[in-house]
């Protein structure tokens, strides 16, 4: 594992567009989730990234818990090259 904690995720772009699916689903476009049209800011800072879009995703990890160090496998079909970013957000201590 590559954290030390729980976690839990919505998609905000994923395989078909529903927001609970986690995995590449091979003959499904990457589609937009009823999530992102709560996350406008989100989606404003993606359309200035260049390139295609193929799994967006916000994570919540438990308070305390830390994400090591790893390097992920690629989701592609087609062999093309992936970047990931994980950008923490940081809302309030009392929450």
């Amino acid at each position: 594992m590559y954290h030390d904690g729980g976690w839990k995720a919505i998609g905000l772009i994923t395989s078909g567009g529903d927001v609970y699916t986690d995995k590449l689903i091979p003959g499904k476009p990457f589609l937009e989730t009823p999530a992102m049209g709560m996350c406008p800011y989100i989606k404003e800072i993606l359309t200035k990234l260049p390139g295609s879009k193929r799994r967006v995703r916000l994570m919540f990890l438990e308070s305390g818990s830390v994400i090591k160090w790893h390097r992920d496998k690629t989701d592609t079909l087609d062999g093309a090259i992936s970047s990931r970013f994980h950008i923490p957000i940081i809302t309030s201590s009392k929450i």
